[in-house]
């Protein structure tokens, strides 16, 4: 398998974004749409306290035949925990490119950006048992729940990843 590497997103990635959304039920039970998404996205790359990546194999990859096709992204807002720690907006991965370490990847590089000094804070569903598991396996812990914040009957739980002492 090629070596991943890690971009900025822009503009051509637009498609790709909002395609790797859409393929998260949980974004799609959140009501998010392909207009919707692609709002965001344009909204996401041309804020400058965001900052989006996108994973891609470096070289051809040999099932797709596609070099540098983007296997996943994700979206951090530098100071959106607090106007202090980054948090973690939005990630996905392309199911075909689950367990290839894309996620890990996209997650280690905004850490080596973000971690120091005031540390990463994401959310996660209550019912997304496998992103809880990611993410406590990669050191973040479980700090709080917030019911009904984004949907009705959906709890969000809140988990930090200090910065190293």
């Amino acid at each position: 398998m090629s070596p991943l590497l890690i971009r900025p997103a822009h503009s051509a990635d637009l498609k790709r974004l909002v395609e790797l959304t859409l393929h998260v039920e949980l974004f799609r039970n959140y009501g998010m749409t392909e207009s919707s998404a692609l709002s965001l996205f344009e909204t996401a790359l041309s804020d400058p306290e965001s900052d989006v990546a996108v994973v891609a194999f470096a070289a051809k990859e040999a099932d797709s035949g596609i070099p540098g096709k983007v296997l996943g992204f994700a979206w951090f807002l530098r100071k959106g925990a607090f106007g202090r720690s980054a948090y973690l907006r939005l990630i996905a991965v392309d199911p075909a490119a689950r367990g290839t370490g894309a996620g890990r990847k996209l997650l280690e590089h905004f850490e080596g950006k973000y971690l120091a000094p005031h540390g990463i804070f994401l959310l996660v569903t209550h019912t997304n048992d496998s992103a809880q598991g990611f993410y406590e396996r990669s050191g973040y812990s479980r700090v709080g729940e917030i019911p009904d914040f984004i949907q009705k009957g959906m709890n969000e739980r809140i988990y930090f990843k200090p910065a190293a002492d």
